[in-house]
């Protein structure tokens, strides 16, 4: 499957969890004649997420915060991708499979 839709399952599960899922848009647009970027922090994840932990009184109780980078199957991680996840930054890498 493509990245896209791996994202997309991926989105989709997290929130019947219950998480607040952020999607970063990184690259940019051309449009009337100048382009403008969307996330001009190289590296960054695909998604944020903030999944609410379940404590002895139920949802609420805490909130573990992740950083997703998703990769399709022939997809490969940038340098500073695999610096980010190797340092901690990010939490995940998802590959399909």
């Amino acid at each position: 499957p493509a990245e896209r839709e791996i994202q997309r399952s991926i989105v989709a599960y997290l929130e019947s969890l219950g998480a607040c899922v952020i999607r970063v848009n990184s690259g940019a647009v051309k449009t009337e004649g100048r382009f403008t970027r969307f996330n001009s922090l190289p590296g960054c994840p695909d998604l944020l997420v903030c999944l609410p932990t379940m404590g002895e009184s139920g949802y609420g109780s805490g909130s573990i915060f992740l950083a997703i980078e998703v990769k399709a199957e022939r997809g490969k991680a940038t340098a500073l991708q695999i610096a980010a996840h190797d340092a901690g930054d990010v939490a995940a890498r998802a590959l399909p499979g």
